[in-house]
């Protein structure tokens, strides 16, 4: 693993991001102030203020999933324990680029690059190669019935699509559960995507979607959609901060999302704020106010409470990019450290979640 760091430090705090990518060693820069903030972000993702559940529908037979969090319980053994689950398939690489088999039993014996889990009652149990089941990742995952599956874990780590250039990816979305955009809404402003052949599984078949204006994503979700060319195409609405490792980190110096959209169209766009129940977390949407004749202008909380709020962020107009500021409150800080969760909405029935941590 090589680590790349790129920092920039003040007098006070520590501003910049980190880059992983993987080699076959490592180098770490600034290593102590780094690896200290590093070391304190990530323990605190193992709390609760990261978390949530989410719920997928699963048919009996094959199904292709979008998993969104990282579940508390990682092994796949004992997570699908219970369930009537007994294949699990993730692709951690593809060696070709030739177009996938319609049936998903052709994918997971003949073509390279899948890591399988199969059930111990299953006769061919002792060819599993699956190490954690994670998320922010697609599955094809066999059902011996239906039922509706709770995985609970932290929000996956915020990132954008790594795209696998002029080849078919098996890739998943945030959308709204119930109310997810059409195809041809969530692909048309991408040049890479907007006329590329889209696959979803029905009744166990991979069937090509032939009306995009048509046909609803859904939640839990996940497709074989081709890439023409490069891209990083994650959906309408793109959203950056100064370390998607992280994610929202607010300190001393505050901290910011930009919101960009990528369309040619206005985007509405709300804000809530999820913090676990007897939880707090003393951040706050940061205005600029005009004061007194000394102070003329200086940043204030907007008062949005300590717990769970909603905010109406704005109508982005088409490719607008506008930044929402964040400020701690540090004299309601209970801790050294407070967890919670940012999900941004966009009237076509997107979302976004991103962790968000408060540093005193």
């Amino acid at each position: 693993m090589l680590i790349y760091v790129i920092s920039r430090f003040g007098n006070d705090s520590l501003q910049g991001f980190v880059i992983f990518r993987c080699h076959n060693h490592f180098t770490l820069k600034k290593t102590f102030p780094i690896l200290f903030f590093l070391i304190s972000v990530f323990t605190a993702f193992a709390e609760e203020g990261h978390k949530r559940t989410q719920e997928i529908e699963v048919n009996k037979g094959w199904n292709a999933i979008f998993l969104e969090v990282d579940p508390e319980i990682n092994d796949p053994e004992s997570l699908i324990e219970g369930t009537p689950i007994d294949i699990v398939a993730t692709l951690y690489r593809r060696k070709s680029t030739a177009q996938f088999s319609s049936d998903p039993n052709v994918n997971l014996l003949r073509e390279q690059g899948w890591s399988v889990w199969r059930a111990k009652d299953r006769p061919d149990a002792f060819l599993s190669d699956f190490p954690i089941i994670a998320g922010g990742r697609a599955y094809l995952i066999h059902s011996k019935t239906e039922f509706s599956w709770s995985v609970r874990g932290e929000q996956s780590i915020f990132s954008k699509i790594n795209w696998q250039t002029n080849s078919f990816n098996l890739v998943g979305f945030n959308v709204e559960k119930n109310a997810g955009p059409s195809f041809e809404q969530f692909f048309k402003h991408s040049k890479s995507h907007k006329e590329s052949p889209i696959y979803r599984l029905k009744n166990g078949k991979w069937v090509l979607v032939e009306q995009k204006g048509a046909e609803l994503m859904k939640s839990g979700e996940s497709f074989w959609i081709y890439c023409d060319g490069a891209s990083d195409y994650s959906g309408p609405l793109e959203l950056k901060m100064r370390s998607s490792v992280a994610g929202l980190v607010v300190g001393k110096s505050g901290g910011s999302v930009d919101l960009i959209n990528l369309t040619d169209h206005p985007l509405d766009v709300s804000m809530s704020h999820h913090v676990p129940s007897g939880k707090i977390q003393p951040i706050d949407l940061a205005v600029r106010v005009i004061d007194d004749l000394y102070d003329p202008i200086k940043t204030e909380p907007l008062d949005l409470g300590l717990g769970k709020w909603s905010y109406p962020i704005k109508m982005l107009e088409a490719r607008e990019a506008i930044k929402v500021p964040f400020i701690r409150r540090v004299d309601e800080m209970l801790n050294n450290q407070h967890k919670s969760l940012l999900e941004f909405k966009t009237d076509l029935g997107t979302n976004h979640w991103i962790r968000v941590t408060s540093v005193r």
